[in-house]
């Protein structure tokens, strides 16, 4: 059997701007952008986007309080802790990256990272678990993220039934 390829797409500009999409085989299956704590979500029927405005705007950055930076590493025994085995330098695009295998206690797969050797950025990440590869790239640009169209009106329940048919 083929893999088959999935490609999800993720940006932020700013604090207030995010796109997430989804390909499976080539073909779109999700896309979402939100601005301003409006979300747009595209409808893959037809190719508008349905427009969700929240009756209430948060006050806060819920996102970004979800996470708690401390180093959770710290406090582990040693045989809890991740462990980060240097692999070598390889060619990761056109650049040169850092190759490391991450072994994860508890998890029975095998992880590699790779970031570059210029800005030191994750530029590749690929877990292989139950014959399975998850292979994901990451670069760095500067998203462009604009209110969507055609915009279409309706009971925003609706946003439920935006997958193809497949």
């Amino acid at each position: 059997k083929g893999a088959e390829k999935s490609t999800l797409l993720m940006e932020i500009e700013g604090e207030k701007k995010s796109h997430m999409m989804t390909t499976s085989a080539g073909q779109e299956s999700y896309n979402v952008i939100t601005i301003d704590g409006t979300t747009y979500t595209k409808d893959l029927r037809d190719g508008k986007w349905w427009e969700y405005k929240p009756q209430s705007t948060p006050t806060s950055d819920g996102f970004k309080e979800s996470f708690d930076f401390k180093d959770e590493e710290k406090d582990k025994p040693e045989t809890e802790k991740t462990k980060y085995t240097k692999i070598g330098k390889e060619a990761c695009g056109s650049l040169t990256c850092f190759k490391y295998q991450v072994v994860e206690p508890g998890i029975t797969g095998t992880s590699y990272i790779w970031f570059d050797d210029r800005d030191y950025q994750l530029r590749r990440m690929q877990t292989t678990e139950d014959g399975e590869v998850n292979d994901m790239t990451f670069s760095y640009t500067k998203p462009n993220i604009t209110k969507p169209s055609p915009i279409k009106q309706g009971n925003p329940g609706e946003m439920n039934n935006f997958a193809p048919e497949i």
